[in-house]
């Protein structure tokens, strides 16, 4: 399953959408401390968090690091329109407007599907 995070629910709605149509399971979220109690809650269901970078409540990248603290093999892809000035290199950064073919082809190359 994909944990999917982003606060702007046009963006939710259209991912979330294009990953179930290509196949995956996903647990979509527009605030992060609620992604992140589902994420607790089985946190080895989950394969790979997509998650946009800035958001009210907390950013991707914080995010993907209190995700980190409970399962460390979790893969991560950071969409932004404005990225990071550093990154963890682990944490794969896609630069928004991303198109599906893009996401889809990080996913298989992170193998976490």
């Amino acid at each position: 399953m994909i944990l999917l995070v982003d606060d702007d629910k046009s963006v939710l709605n259209v991912y979330t959408q294009l990953l179930e149509h290509s196949g995956y399971k996903v647990s979509s979220h527009l605030c992060p401390k609620q992604a992140l109690t589902a994420f607790s809650v089985q946190p080895q269901a989950f394969k790979a968090i997509i998650t946009d970078y800035t958001m009210k409540q907390m950013t991707g990248l914080n995010l993907i690091a209190s995700a980190e603290n409970i399962n460390p093999h979790i893969k991560s892809i950071l969409y932004t329109g404005m990225p990071p000035k550093q990154a963890p290199e682990h944490i794969t950064v896609l630069q928004k407007p991303a198109r599906m073919t893009q996401v889809l082809s990080l996913l298989r190359q992170l193998q976490a599907f």
